[in-house]
């Protein structure tokens, strides 16, 4: 998981562009939290990792000698702040937390499982298996194979339930895709492309009138390099009226493709900008904030690309998402970032990822000479689709 999601990205590439197992985990995650929010305990989503918002420890000792107290317990197992990261954080600081994350989701788990087996006609069956499915789905995302097989066979369990609601069948559905994106993290990205594609056009068939589904399909549309999808929910009488609007919101994005884009404002440093006077240079456009741990950790990458193309016509406009503009400010001074910089301090109601309907970050899109969009996937290959589009 490599992104910070509000409530997920909207991009597209002059190239096929294709999925990868962060992006995928970000789309379910987007989903889930802006459909299922009230059918998943709050500990169960995997947030962003940032430095702000990181699970570090679990209060899984001591376990009390009564059910009540117990189940109560459980109930209080929450993620906690405080992970440490360097200055320019890297990968395997990311998966050695994974790890210990995951360690520490299987204690959980176990202890959710004890519970079930030691209290059998308990009244807080349902949420204490809610509770082992959802720290069975974090060790998963972590890499542990056991809780992967464990998940899969906890929600085979609860789906022959006979009294399971079509809003809990669902939440078990997201467990399920999530658990076996997990599984297949390695298989390569035109092949994960096409599972989360399936696996979205079956939930619809599952759940005809339920928005989460087509929400999940409509955020495939860039891997497809078209709109065939996005007309798809368009056109199906049952899809919910908030996918259609989704649907509707990612065709004005499309157009894009065609019309400048257009962004005017006074810099975080007091300069003015106009991408429109910057026509003939291609352009970086960083949506990030410095809460942001994946978006942080695309800095040196972003840097290296600017270091090695500024003096051919390559230039970076950063769109921050944060609140305090003196810590922004300081963060820029500290990287040494020469780009300007787009503040407003409200976050996710930012100007530009409200018109761009932007919900989740870093999205980085890349601006041709001619000024439209040509890229809404810039993280991948940067310094390879920058030199293509600088094309001398």
């Amino acid at each position: 998981m490599r992104r910070c999601a509000s409530a997920l990205q909207q991009h597209h590439t002059t190239t096929s562009s294709l999925i990868d197992v962060t992006r995928a985990a970000a789309i379910l995650d987007d989903v889930r939290k802006s459909i299922l929010r009230t059918l998943v305990p709050a500990f169960v989503v995997l947030h962003c990792l940032t430095a702000q918002d990181a699970f570090l420890a679990w209060r899984a000792d001591a376990a009390p000698n009564s059910e009540e107290a117990e189940f109560r317990e459980l109930q209080q197992m929450r993620p906690r702040k405080g992970l440490v990261i360097s200055e320019e954080p890297l990968t395997k600081e990311y998966e050695t937390w994974n790890k210990d994350v995951a360690q520490q989701a299987l204690v959980i788990a176990d202890r959710a499982h004890k519970f079930l087996t030691e209290y059998l006609d308990s009244t807080h069956r349902k949420p204490v298996a809610e509770i082992e499915r959802g720290m069975l789905l974090v060790a998963s995302k972590g890499g542990d194979s056991s809780a992967r097989e464990r998940l899969e066979t906890a929600i085979e369990v609860a789906l022959k339930q006979s009294d399971l609601s079509e809003k809990d069948r669902l939440a078990l559905r997201w467990q399920e895709i999530e658990n076996n994106l997990a599984v297949n993290a390695n298989q390569g990205e035109r092949a994960l492309a096409a599972d989360m594609e399936r696996a979205a056009q079956n939930l619809i068939k599952e759940f005809p009138h339920e928005p989460g589904p087509y929400l999940m399909l409509l955020h495939m549309w860039d891997a497809r390099n078209d709109t065939s999808l996005v007309q798809e929910v368009l056109t199906n009488a049952q899809a919910p009226e908030e996918a259609r609007q989704k649907a509707s919101n990612i065709l004005s994005r499309f157009a894009l493709r065609s019309h400048p884009l257009e962004m005017r404002f006074v810099a975080l440093d007091g300069q003015e900008l106009d991408l429109a006077k910057l026509r003939g240079k291609v352009i970086l456009i960083d949506f990030w904030a410095t809460w942001c741990g994946p978006c942080v950790a695309e800095i040196p990458t972003v840097k290296a690309a600017y270091d090695k193309f500024h003096n051919r016509g390559f230039d970076v406009v950063g769109i921050s998402l944060d609140q305090d503009r003196e810590k922004l400010l300081q963060f820029v001074k500290a990287r040494g970032l020469p780009w300007p910089q787009y503040f407003d301090g409200k976050r996710w109601q930012n100007k530009y990822a409200q018109t761009y309907g932007l919900s989740s970050i870093p999205v980085m899109w890349l601006v041709s000479r001619e000024g439209v969009v040509a890229d809404w996937d810039a993280r991948n290959d940067l310094a390879a689709k920058v030199e293509k589009l600088l094309g001398n």
